[in-house]
């Protein structure tokens, strides 16, 4: 039988957690704010990810993407480049994102992200008995490097990512849907915070913009992929079963 992974996210996640989770999802598009005098900068998307999962010979339903997104460990292995995928074991997985610049700063971070599956909790839907898919992240890594010439050390520049996102069955059952969102915090150097804000806004949104495309693109090839392969799997049991039923008639 499909393994499942349900646990309630109020086991997961503490309360800021699910509070600062809660603002990111809640976002729509490019998020960016600077406070010049303190230096601290925080940027990042949240991106709708809508993926229909209908491919040759595949013909989704809501209960089968549900029970699909229902095993935790066999979605989060596909969602990702397996290259730059590590299971840690307990359903955290280590992402590694591509090389990053931010004006004179360059990043390769890696963020470590718990990932589960439970029933919809959202305020006002708890009629909602959809099963979710949900990744929080728990840690990371940003791999800095300074550019020559530089005088920072990487460490005071206080950088904190975030990655947060959910997948759930379509209505129709023909897909699946849900939201992907990163925030990125840091604290600017002085020599940076003489910058123009459109300087330092238009660096924070380029990493964004990225870091969304190439989240989004990886979510939903690995999707449609992992879906078709338990789809037919799935079918290949029942076929097999049925076969077993009209031997024994």
């Amino acid at each position: 039988g499909v393994s499942t992974t349900r646990t309630p996210a109020a086991s997961i996640l503490d309360e800021a957690m699910q509070t600062s989770r809660d603002i990111i999802l809640n976002r729509d598009g490019e998020h960016f704010a600077f406070d010049r005098i303190g230096g601290k900068v925080e940027f990042g998307s949240t991106a709708d990810l809508v993926t229909p999962l209908q491919t040759d010979g595949v013909e989704p339903n809501a209960a089968s993407v549900g029970l699909w997104l229902s095993d935790a460990r066999r979605v989060a292995g596909g969602l990702w480049d397996e290259d730059l995928l590590t299971d840690l074991g307990q359903c955290t997985y280590r992402l590694g994102l591509m090389p990053l610049k931010f004006v004179t700063i360059e990043l390769a971070p890696t963020v470590d992200v718990k990932m589960w599956t439970n029933g919809a909790t959202a305020a006002g839907a708890a009629t909602d008995s959809r099963p979710t898919f949900r990744l929080h992240s728990i840690g990371f890594e940003p791999n800095v490097t300074l550019l020559p010439g530089v005088g920072l050390d990487a460490k005071s520049l206080g950088i904190e990512i975030e990655v947060c996102g959910e997948l759930r069955p379509t209505a129709d059952g023909a897909g699946c849907e849900g939201k992907i969102g990163f925030v990125s915090r840091g604290e600017l150097p002085p020599p940076m915070r003489i910058l123009p804000d459109s300087v330092i806004s238009a660096a924070g949104a380029t990493i964004s913009r990225t870091v969304r495309d190439f989240a989004v693109a990886n979510f939903q090839a690995g999707a449609v992929k992992q879906y078709r392969a338990f789809w037919l799997e799935q079918n290949a049991v029942t076929e097999t079963v049925a076969a077993g039923d009209v031997v024994a008639k």
